[in-house]
């Protein structure tokens, strides 16, 4: 099992993570069975998202997207166009040929399909794989959990696996998957939960329907909920001394404590089973519910990845997973109540932090609204093109020159459904750690530079040149990942012919938009987090969780006015040149034998000399 957060985006010229699995976005739309109605989002969307018609044809199945902004409310339609009847409409269904954009060097086929249940589902078939896997997505994580069983999200992803009404021995599914060279993992995020596994393809169907009775009928019998509480409290205790585990809770603890982002996802004895049982709470009730009222087909996502074709597979899935009940469940999105991840109460702090391993880091985190639901566009992916940047005029560059920096990430660490927690980070030097004040005004100059210099064209057509270089030559991935991380991406928006390369999409410039981003990337509107093992003797404070010890004090009033009024005078501190070497075409030169001859050098003299 893992309990899991997303960690940071990072973007340079060498590398772009955009985190395909784990990534708690806004519900996928559906197709469902190319129904001519509108299907539309939750509503609490953020203004301004592009919303997408879609045109299917039950002749050719070609798709036609066009791109529209809805200043209130983003959503995916889906419309079936040239259907002479309604009997012609309920025959329609999806093939091979839906023309999901995939990779040159993909040669499996793919296909979409809705179950009668609301159950969406992608079909992956690649007859040479070596393994078979699957992946269930479901829509919900620890930012539901009831604020007296912190970690029941976590608990309910551990129970999952120990014995169904089908299936009710609790070692079938792990003994099944050893026996026939098998592995499966699970993860709990902010808001989705993910399981995966793989398994020999001549023994997948068996563990598939084994698979799929974990969301139909688990048992969550008592004493296999008393010995997994062991399993997870053994898992929380591992994290204690990892300074990433550390370093999330304690970012956690900082937020609105009136948001679920402030919430202890990981669980432990104490939570899930010392502090329940002294006030009357039975745990295994709570799960149940839990399960009964969140676990619904309607938010969840399958992706299937075979070496059977794509009929076969359809049937398989057909038999296993049609029982999943469907209990149209309103994906929870962020804080019900409205409350920010953090106010401005929260805001304008410094925070001190004492690791275990000797390092010191420089983190600045910005909250912004969920800007990252504008797929097509990516803001935030431009300013992180742009902040972590190494080369010359960039911020790293230029600390490097200094000698108080080795490394610079920039993007977003941490998403939701209602936020996008937005951040640069700075492994520091000894040197760079007494000059954190000066790189927080380097930083803001390089930002003011880029409102001097304004939103440019060309880098986000180099950007989308890149995004859609680095797609064009993916290669394959282990099947088990690849499930896992498509499974999880469609519980996003986006049209469904583009779920394979949804997070490389950079094909809708919009400068207001992107400015936007860079005006909210300010002083009064962020928080400094400083680790180092230096501040051992002046943090005397302690997070419950992970015992870390840190300190905080407001930033300086006549500080902040100093990063506001910042103007750009340091000239090393630039936009980088654009790149000429970026290649846009791919295709093959075509030219007659007569025009290759033609432009051949003549043989003047060829003899033995």
């Amino acid at each position: 099992c893992m309990y899991a957060f997303k960690a940071f985006s990072c973007t340079t010229p060498r590398f772009q993570f955009h985190r395909l699995f784990r990534s708690s976005s806004k519900q996928f739309a559906p197709i469902r069975r190319c129904i001519s109605r509108p299907i539309t989002t939750n509503p609490a969307t953020a203004a301004g998202i592009p919303s997408i018609a879609y045109t299917l044809s039950s002749t050719t199945t070609k798709h036609q997207p066009q791109v529209q902004f809805n200043s209130k409310l983003a959503s995916i339609e889906y419309q079936q166009a040239m259907i002479s009847s309604e009997s012609d409409q309920k025959k329609f269904k999806f093939t091979e040929e839906t023309n999901i954009i995939k990779p040159v060097l993909d040669d499996r086929k793919y296909k979409f399909l809705e179950l009668d249940n609301k159950l969406q589902v992608l079909l992956i078939s690649d007859p040479k794989s070596d393994k078979s896997a699957a992946s269930m997505d479901v829509g919900i994580g620890h930012f539901s959990d009831p604020s007296e069983l912190p970690g029941l999200a976590h608990f309910c992803e551990h129970m999952l696996f120990l014995g169904t009404k089908k299936y009710p021995e609790e070692a079938t599914y792990k003994d099944f998957l050893a026996k026939h060279a098998g592995s499966s993992n699970a993860y709990t995020g902010k808001e989705n939960t993910n399981y995966f596994f793989d398994v020999k393809s001549e023994n997948f169907d068996e563990a598939l329907d084994i698979f799929a009775q974990f969301f139909i009928g688990p048992l969550f019998s008592e004493d296999a909920t008393s010995r997994e509480l062991n399993a997870v409290d053994s898992e929380n205790s591992k994290n204690l001394q990892s300074d990433m585990w550390r370093g999330f809770q304690l970012l956690k603890m900082t937020a609105n404590p009136l948001h679920p982002f402030h919430k202890f996802g990981t669980g432990n004895r104490k939570t899930l089973d010392e502090i329940p049982s002294s006030n009357g709470i039975k745990v295994r009730e709570a799960l149940l519910d839990f399960h009964d009222k969140f676990y619904s087909a309607n938010i969840m996502k399958l992706t299937v990845l075979t070496t059977s074709d794509l009929d076969v597979a359809t049937k398989i899935i057909l038999k296993s997973f049609s029982q999943v009940a469907n209990k149209d469940v309103v994906r929870p999105k962020g804080n019900a109540d409205g409350e920010l991840v953090f106010t401005k109460k929260q805001l304008g702090k410094q925070y001190k932090i004492v690791p275990v391993r000797d390092m010191r880091v420089l983190k600045i985190i910005w909250p912004l609204p969920p800007v990252h639901l504008k797929y097509r566009i990516k803001a935030e992916g431009f300013w992180s093109h742009l902040l972590g940047h190494e080369g010359e005029g960039s911020v790293f560059n230029f600390l490097k020159e200094k000698g108080w920096a080795n490394s610079l990430s920039a993007g977003t660490f941490h998403e939701a459904l209602d936020f996008n927690l937005y951040g640069c980070q700075i492994a520091l030097t000894v040197e760079g750690e007494n000059h954190t004040d000066e790189i927080l005004e380097y930083i803001y100059e390089y930002l003011a530079m880029a409102k001097e210099s304004g939103v440019k064209k060309w880098i986000y057509e180099e950007l989308a040149a890149k995004n859609k270089m680095t797609f064009r030559f993916l290669e394959k991935t282990k099947p088990i990942n690849y499930v896992s991380s498509l499974s999880s991406n469609m519980q996003k928006e986006f049209i469904p012919k583009e779920v394979l390369m949804v997070n490389y999409i950079y094909d809708n410039f919009d400068e207001k938009v992107i400015a936007k981003v860079l005006s909210m990337l300010t002083p009064d509107n962020m928080n400094v987090y400083l680790t180092s093992q230096s501040y051992k003797k002046e943090c005397d404070l302690e997070e419950p969780w992970y015992k870390s010890n840190y300190c905080v004090e407001d930033l300086d009033r006549k500080f902040i006015t100093k990063l506001q009024q910042i103007s750009h005078k340091t000239k090393d501190l630039a936009y980088p040149d654009p790149n000429i070497f970026m290649p846009t075409k791919f295709d093959i030169n075509d030219s007659t034998d007569k025009e290759i001859a033609a432009n051949q050098p003549v043989t003047l003299i060829d003899n033995d000399l």
